[in-house]
């Protein structure tokens, strides 16, 4: 999946990626004035109840080096395979972030230049969870 001119959005939300899919490229985006969620899919078994599946094939997300402004929460979940994290040292301006079952990254979370900001009713935070492992540098 590949969005190569998409410079501003009101928002990427992939509440659904297939969990097969093995590129998400977005090598032009600065702006999100609302939130970017990555979640691998959710299947719903015969139970109704909803089984998270990972998506253990994609091992990093190009592009969003240019990435400045995420108004709302950035939220990427269940990509067991991803190696490391998009390079967000650019952003100056977030709303909230989350890190949820990604077994496999390595390395830091940088975002030296960050301003948290309140968007909506949602107060800013930092939420690292489940199968994360980061550098403490």
């Amino acid at each position: 999946m590949s969005f190569l001119k998409l410079k501003e959005t009101g928002g990427l939300d992939f509440h659904t990626v297939p969990v097969m899919l093995e590129t998400i490229n977005l090598p032009e985006v600065e702006t999100v004035n609302g939130s970017i969620i990555m979640e691998a899919n959710m299947e719903t078994p015969p139970t109704g109840s909803f089984v998270p599946q990972r998506n253990d094939v994609l091992q990093a997300f190009g592009g969003m080096d240019k990435l400045t402004t995420v108004k709302g929460q950035i939220k990427i979940k269940n990509f067991t395979a991803l190696k490391q994290l998009p390079d967000w040292s650019k952003i100056t301006t977030l709303g909230s972030i989350t890190l949820d079952y990604l077994e496999d990254v390595s390395g830091t979370l940088m975002l030296p230049n960050a301003r948290f900001e309140t968007f909506g009713e949602t107060a800013p935070q930092i939420e690292i969870i489940n199968k994360v492992q980061l550098s403490k540098n």
